[in-house]
């Protein structure tokens, strides 16, 4: 069961994860968040958060975990 938790992060700091985890939005300082896209207060500070992934990104990074 999921638990809300309250956190203060630098927009600076956002990264895109890519990681396998489907239910990660965002990565900050080593860890990754996951926000409910559907019930999320804000459109515009969700698009900050959780830009989407390029199809290039994901097979760079996996590309470089074989290496």
């Amino acid at each position: 069961m999921a638990t809300t938790r309250k956190r203060k992060i630098k927009l600076s700091d956002i990264e895109t994860p890519l990681t396998q985890p489907p239910l990660a939005t965002f990565a900050a300082k080593n860890k990754i968040y996951y926000v409910d896209k559907d019930n999320f207060p804000s459109q515009e500070l969700l698009d900050l958060l959780a830009p989407e992934k390029s199809e290039d990104q994901v097979v760079q990074y996996y590309d470089s975990e074989k290496e």
